[in-house]
C-alpha cells in the first residue's frame, strides 16, 4: 500500500500521544459504507495566493465522501480534540508540492480510473528532508 498519497478527512495537526487512544475510539465508531470516487481533474493550491500544491480534485459520487468527511468531523469534534474547519471541505489527493510558488501548468495523460474507498486510517506525520512520511496508526474499514 502506498501511504504517500491520501485522501484527508479531517487534519488534527499536533497531538500529544495520550490523546491517541480517544481518537481511535471516536474514528472507531463512525459507521459507513464503500465511497464511489473518480478524478474530475488538476488542482493548484491555494486557490488564492503562491501555488505551491499540485493535486487531483475527487468526484464524490452520491455524496458519499462528503457524508464520510461530516461524520469523522463531528466525532472528532466530540472529544474536543478536533476543531472542524470553516472552509468547505475538497475531495482532492495531493500528487506534488513544491517549496516555491510557481504558475500552474498543464497535466496531460492523467488517467485514473473510477475507484472505491473502503477504508480510512488514522495516521501521524513526521516532516522528514525528502518531505513528510505517513504512518498508520490504525485502519477502520468500511461498514
Amino acid at each position: 500500500m502506498n501511504h504517500s498519497l491520501h485522501l484527508t478527512l479531517c487534519f488534527l495537526g499536533d497531538q500529544a500521544p495520550a490523546s491517541v487512544p480517544v481518537l481511535v475510539q471516536a474514528l472507531s465508531g463512525v459507521d459507513w459504507s464503500p465511497c464511489g470516487a473518480g478524478v474530475r481533474g488538476p488542482l493548484f493550491l491555494p486557490a488564492r495566493g503562491a501555488r505551491r500544491v499540485v493535486a487531483l480534485e475527487l468526484t464524490d459520487e452520491a455524496s458519499g465522501l462528503g457524508a464520510l468527511q461530516e461524520r469523522v468531523s463531528s466525532a472528532l469534534a466530540a472529544t474536543g480534540l478536533f476543531r472542524p474547519e470553516r472552509r468547505p471541505w475538497l475531495a482532492h489527493v495531493t500528487v506534488a508540492r513544491y517549496r516555491h510558488p510557481g504558475e500552474p501548468f498543464p497535466l496531460q495523460n492523467v488517467t485514473i480510473p473510477r475507484f472505491c474507498v473502503v477504508r480510512m486510517a488514522l495516521y501521524s506525520s513526521s516532516l522528514e528532508s525528502t518531505g513528510a512520511v505517513h504512518s498508520p496508526i490504525a485502519v477502520f474499514p468500511a461498514s
